[in-house]
């Protein structure tokens, strides 16, 4: 089954509105693997193959994407429906809502789950490469994982040797470990989302707001790595687009939520967040936009500046101290 890394609903509210609605939705997308930029269906784009099901034994279970992230995106839906048509501020519930939502982009797409998978199969190359420190310790666990096959000596110290050389072995980690973590770190994120001050920044007329296949990003100015790319850190600004017209910020402090009409610079610096943190495409709802967005993007590369989706900032230790990623 095909999975939506970014919902429908969503990237339909960036279609182009001066399309013929009888065509459907289309929305101008700028593919930064390929230096393209066509007009797209949103059922056609941010997707993978049974990304969020989770393997069993009797086949695949869709009960991840069915049952939970369906239910955030319904649950935030509507809200974010009247906020790009300009109706007033979410109610507390609808605020909690959208809480859990921006929390789940953050954790549900390809730039979160493949660095976190890496972290955890890392994790569990360094636990092997550390047993295999310890002869007696390593056949202990390899006869205690496998109480269905008998090791020989000989063949538990060929496989101790090969497990200290980390050329020996690829260690994956399952995906399940990610789509767990996903569901766990969402509603970490979503409490402290809650928490801050959300301003709706409205853009003025003629411009407009795009988004991207990881539209959330936060990051305090005022700090260096890794202090800077942590949501509690002081001066962290989060900025997610809900629609061309419409955009939010939260802040910490306490002040409040607040509805503001921004000038042209703020719609710069949410855009340029956008072209910077893009995994693969930019969305917008005109041509236009979409092709300022790509040659933005080639010019951050060609400066050399880093891009992409933010990585989680996690730093493995061996049991010397020595750095493992």
């Amino acid at each position: 089954m095909e999975h939506h890394i970014i919902p429908q609903f969503y990237l339909r509210g960036f279609r182009d509105p001066a399309l013929d609605p009888r065509r459907g939705s289309r929305v101008w997308t700028a593919n930064l693997t390929y230096k393209t930029v066509t007009l797209r269906a949103p059922k056609t784009l941010a997707k993978l193959t049974d990304y969020y099901a989770v393997q069993k034994g009797s086949g695949t279970s869709q009960e991840v994407k069915t049952e939970i992230l369906r239910k955030i995106e319904d649950a935030a839906a509507k809200a974010i429906v009247r906020l790009r048509d300009g109706g007033p501020r979410p109610t507390e519930t609808e605020r909690s809502d959208l809480a859990v939502f921006i929390a789940s982009l953050s954790t549900r797409t390809p730039g979160w789950r493949s660095p976190t998978e890496k972290i955890a199969a890392k994790i569990a190359e360094s636990v092997m490469q550390e047993s295999a420190r310890h002869p007696a310790y390593f056949a202990e666990l390899l006869r205690r994982t496998n109480s269905e096959r008998t090791f020989s000596d000989d063949e538990l110290e060929r496989m101790r040797v090969e497990t200290l050389d980390p050329g020996s072995f690829e260690y994956r980690a399952n995906p399940i470990i990610s789509l767990d973590l996903m569901i766990k770190v969402t509603r970490s994120l979503a409490k402290e989302i809650f928490t801050m001050n959300w301003c709706y920044m409205f853009a003025p007329v003629g411009r407009h707001f795009i988004t991207n296949d990881d539209p959330v990003f936060w990051y305090d100015p005022r700090e260096r790595a890794p202090a800077a790319n942590g949501l509690r850190s002081p001066n962290c600004i989060l900025t997610f687009p809900i629609g061309p017209e419409i955009a939010l910020a939260a802040i910490w402090g306490q002040r409040g939520d607040i509805t503001q009409h921004v000038d042209t610079s703020m719609v710069d610096f949410v855009n340029r967040r956008i072209i910077r943190t893009a995994d693969s495409c930019v969305f917008a709802r005109c041509k236009e936009e979409a092709e300022e967005a790509l040659a933005r993007r080639a010019q951050m590369e060609a400066r050399h500046e880093p891009v992409g989706p933010q990585q989680p900032d996690v730093t493995i230790l061996g049991a010397s101290g020595e750095r493992l990623n």
